[in-house]
Parts: structure tokens; C-alpha cells; sequence
């Protein structure tokens, strides 16, 4: 699996035509696994099976992402428990004796409060307790969400992306900028951008707020593609 990777989408507008993709653009694509997929999640053996045939296939990278795992989406301001961190661990040091780059992902998007600062206080306890079991690469994933705001939230922030970019750009500091730090948007693919990639509002508001460095997980024309090509990556 490709990870599709842009810097934040923003610019003027659409990307003209026969436009290119410079080296830098073209170094920050990861290959790896993402274990993001809905049901029952894979056990740690499975896994760990797993981080030795990507080191085989000359893969690099493995994002912790199983929509399933409680503490991961649903219940994701929970900490996990002694015996829970310490599975988390064991993949950690699995993936670096492979040399794969293990990233954890949250997904705080179905119920977060994202003018309550209680919410990014737990955030941050939570991503904190991964850190302390060795992990250094992240991602905030915000797919497979509603877009409604309660009243709060639209008061301070206005629109979903001010909301998304706020949080994101919190957590990023907070871990201090870490290299590897990801972003999945609610419009993570040509065919949920509203109304198109080159005028959609949220992917805009991304684009100028975003920090720099955050890349932003892109799947291409469908949330399945076939291909992505250079073109469609300049545009966005």
C-alpha cells in the first residue's frame, strides 16, 4: 500500500497542465501498511509476522490505525491499560528491529469537543503514553466523520476545517514536530472533495492553516485507486 502524501493542499487553484513533482515532493512518499480496516483487528502475531515481510518487500513504514480497537476511535481518551501498552510496545520494538517505522494513529473525530480544552488535554495524555513506550511517528485521522459542529464549536471556530487545523497543529507542537507526523482529512479523496479538490473550502482552510510540515494522507481520485498520478497530486 502506497501512502498517498501532499503537503497541505492550498496554492491558487488547480495545478496547470503537464505540472510536475519536484524531488522533495517525490522523496516524502511512504510505503508501508496501514491496519486501518473495520472488524476484528489483527493480534500481535499477526503483526509482528507481518513487519518482517514488509522489511523482505523493501517497505518502510506501518500505521497503527484499527477502526475497532476501542482507544484507538470510539474511546480514544481512554489510556490504555499496563497490559494493553505493553502490546503497544512490543510492536514498537518489533517494527524497529525490522527498521519499519511504526505510527500511531488516533481518531478522535467522532465526538470530539474541539473548543473544550479538555478534550486536547486528553489528547495529548494520550499521545504522550505511546510516546513514553518508544514511539516517535504519528497521525491524526479525521476520515469517516460528520461534518455538523455543536453550537460551541461553531462559535469559536466557524467552520470543520478551522476546528481540524486548530487540533492538529496543537498536537503537532505539542509532540514537538516530530519528523513523521500525518494527517488524515474528512476529504481525503478527489471524490469526497466538495465540491471539487480545486474549490473545496475545507481543503483550502487546511491548506493555509495546516503547519508546514504536517503531511496530509491523500488516496487519490476514489477512496480505492487504482493509480495516482503526479497531475492529480499537483492539483491538490
Amino acid at each position: 500500500v502506497n501512502f498517498g502524501l501532499t503537503q497541505p493542499p492550498g496554492g491558487t487553484g488547480c495545478a496547470r497542465e503537464g505540472a510536475v513533482m519536484d524531488n522533495d515532493t517525490a522523496s516524502s512518499l511512504m510505503i508501508g501498511v496501514v491496519e486501518g480496516f473495520y472488524g476484528r483487528p489483527w493480534t500481535l502475531e499477526q503483526r509482528e509476522k507481518l513487519f518482517s515481510r514488509l522489511a523482505e518487500w523493501g517497505m518502510t513504514s506501518y500505521m497503527y490505525a484499527p477502526k475497532d480497537d476501542i482507544k484507538h476511535r470510539a474511546g480514544w481518551r481512554e489510556l490504555y491499560t499496563p497490559s494493553e501498552a505493553g502490546g503497544i510496545g512490543r510492536l514498537i520494538k518489533a517494527c524497529r528491529r525490522n527498521n519499519i517505522e511504526f505510527i500511531y494513529a488516533i481518531s478522535p473525530g467522532l465526538d470530539i469537543g474541539f473548543a473544550d480544552p479538555q478534550e486536547l488535554d486528553a489528547l495529548k495524555a494520550k499521545v504522550d503514553q505511546v510516546v513514553s513506550l518508544g514511539c516517535s511517528a504519528f497521525a491524526l485521522l479525521f476520515d469517516d466523520i460528520d461534518d455538523d459542529l455543536n453550537s460551541e464549536d461553531k462559535a469559536v471556530f466557524g467552520t470543520f476545517g478551522n476546528c481540524q487545523v486548530y487540533i492538529a497543529n496543537a498536537l503537532y507542537n505539542h509532540l514537538n514536530q516530530p519528523k513523521t507526523f500525518l494527517f488524515c482529512p474528512t476529504e481525503y479523496c478527489a471524490a469526497r472533495a466538495l465540491p471539487s479538490v480545486c474549490t473545496s473550502p475545507y481543503l483550502r482552510t487546511l491548506g493555509e492553516g495546516l503547519a508546514p510540515d504536517i503531511a496530509v494522507l491523500w488516496t487519490g481520485p476514489k477512496v480505492v485507486s487504482h493509480s495516482i498520478t503526479v497531475k492529480s497530486l499537483s492539483t491538490v
